[in-house]
């Protein structure tokens, strides 16, 4: 088993900027670029607008949706100190603004083994299949979580980035994720069966 951690804005989190699209369409039309794992950046013509919150921090959130982030500059150069984030990365436009804020996508994906129990019963731990040579910054497949490494996660509390959550994701072997183990299930408060 390997520790990963995810990050995202904080939940409890008051007076954060919200943004949503000025796009007719709205967040039906930009939804599917919004994932991390999404091949494809936002069209020219899409901006965004504040709709809530005053206070800039390192994640701001989509307004209709608490899982679709977006990264300061100042995050996006902690992250660039561990990945090329010119492949995974772009800079939206806000209304109103001279701050810099970007999308994440184009991550490579790892697959997701307890995506139903993990989104289902509260405290439970997301697990992932382990595979070597992990990058530093990936995604879990289906999701939007951004994972990153260990030494990606001291970066991120050393720089005291603001209104960012850490939690722990684990990576699990062929034969850690066997449901015959019993033990997993256990340590990590998941039904593998």
């Amino acid at each position: 088993m390997e520790t990963k951690y995810s990050f995202r804005m904080k939940s409890d989190a008051q007076g954060v900027v919200k943004i949503k699209t000025t796009h007719p369409h709205g967040y039906s039309y930009v939804r599917p670029y919004l994932l991390s794992t999404s091949k494809e950046r936002l069209p020219e013509d899409v901006s965004f607008r504040v709709v809530k919150g005053k206070r800039w921090t390192d994640i701001v959130v989509y307004y209709e949706s608490e899982g679709r982030n977006f990264y300061s500059q100042r995050f996006i150069d902690l992250l660039n100190r561990f990945v090329d984030m010119s492949r995974f990365s772009y800079p939206i436009k806000i209304e109103n603004t001279d701050l810099t804020y970007y999308a994440i996508y184009n991550l490579p994906e790892c697959t997701f083994l307890n995506r139903k129990a993990s989104f289902l019963k509260p405290g439970t731990t997301p697990c992932f299949d382990l595979h070597e040579n992990m990058p530093n910054l990936f995604s879990l497949e289906g999701t939007n979580l951004r994972v990153c490494s260990h030494e990606v996660k001291d970066a991120i509390e050393k720089a005291k980035l603001t209104n960012v959550y850490i939690s722990e994701v684990f990576g699990l072997t062929n034969e850690e994720s066997n449901p015959i183990n019993e033990e997993n299930s256990v340590i990590l408060g998941i039904d593998m069966r």
